[in-house]
């Protein structure tokens, strides 16, 4: 058997939860780190990492673990920081998984709704054997952050599966891909069981009768509820995949002033050179974005109101009602008027 957690992330693309990070801010403060100097360079604010609403890109992400590596005096700042993670640090999805009927469905709804967590890895768990392996798959170029990564990642995981079970959990081996560190020794007493370093992945191997085991809290109700909340933050996250729309939606607010391509990348958390290149992925420029939605605005403003072809022009962008009336036609191969009554 193998589930693996599929998802395909873009670097800079902000989709992905920020959940993790705030806790991670909370528990900094404790070694005289403050917020400002944790979110340096990552263009985001203290009050946007509070905000539950906030998504960040994995380039964010990653600004802020090397911020960390950098401004710590603790070396195994990443072990630390992974075992202060808890269920509720992940909301819905948090609750979703504690509330369980057993740690495999636990796992099961983990992998599914990955993508609400913000992770750095792809990952996968498979059995072999008389062995249950979780590994993690590096599907980005994490070069001198993959051990801070790991940490936080491996930490993280021993805690909550700790805090689910009530008990330590039943490692019986981690491997590492990168030489042992200075502070190895810390490994063994976080994990406790044996670590080894360099390997080709990330791997952890351990008793696959835990898949089996209850989780104390299970509750099929809430486990319900749960779920449906995290299938409609999914969708809010799958929304936040396409590019073009998310640029639409800027758009739209800005109806008649409409912001130019390096406004709308600072509105994105990004840089107008790196929605460029996301939009080419998509097969569109941002001209191309900023066309559909005028052509889609007039549309609306032609069928569904009364207004005048020179107030729809304004409303669109566009000073002169000729401008707007030969882009129309380019749009559409028709005039406004004609646009108008046929409908």
């Amino acid at each position: 058997m193998e589930i693996i957690s599929e998802y395909e992330p873009d670097i800079d693309l902000a989709a992905h939860s920020a959940m993790d990070i705030n806790q991670i801010l909370k528990s900094l403060a404790a070694y005289g780190l403050s917020a400002d100097e944790i979110l340096a360079g990552s263009e985001l604010t203290p009050a946007q990492i509070q905000d539950h609403h906030t998504l960040i890109s994995f380039r964010q992400k990653l600004k802020i673990f090397a911020n960390i590596k950098a401004l710590s005096t603790e070396p195994d700042i990443a072990l630390k920081l992974g075992q202060k993670a808890r269920f509720s640090d992940f909301g819905f999805l948090g609750y979703a998984v504690i509330s369980s009927a057993t740690v495999g469905e636990a796992i099961f709804l983990g992998f599914k709704y990955i993508r609400l967590a913000g992770p750095v890895f792809q990952k996968k768990i498979k059995l072999e054997g008389d062995q249950a392996l979780f590994e993690g798959i590096d599907v980005l170029s994490l070069g001198d952050l993959l051990p801070f990564c790991c940490e936080y990642w491996f930490s993280a995981i021993n805690a909550l599966c700790a805090d689910a079970i009530n008990h330590p959990f039943p490692s019986r081996q981690i491997r590492f891909p990168y030489p042992p560190p200075d502070y190895a020794e810390c490994y063994e007493q976080t994990f406790n069981c044996p670590v080894t370093f360099n390997s080709d992945t990330p791997q952890w191997y351990f008793d696959p009768a835990f898949l089996q085991e209850s989780l104390p809290r299970a509750n099929a109700l809430t486990t319900q509820m749960c779920i449906q909340s995290c299938d409609e933050l999914l969708k809010i996250v799958a929304r936040q995949d396409c590019l073009a729309d998310r640029i639409s939606d800027i758009l739209l607010k800005s109806a008649g002033r409409f912001p130019n391509a390096d406004q709308v990348a600072e509105q994105l958390n990004t840089s107008s050179r790196s929605m460029s290149r996301q939009l080419k992925k998509e097969g569109l420029t941002f001209q191309q974005v900023l066309d559909n939605t005028r052509k889609s605005m007039a549309m609306e403003y032609l069928t569904q109101t009364q207004l005048t072809i020179e107030e729809i022009a304004s409303r669109v962008g566009y000073s002169e009602a000729s401008n707007f009336r030969n882009a129309f036609k380019n749009w559409t191969g028709m005039t406004p008027r004609a646009m108008r009554e046929s409908h």
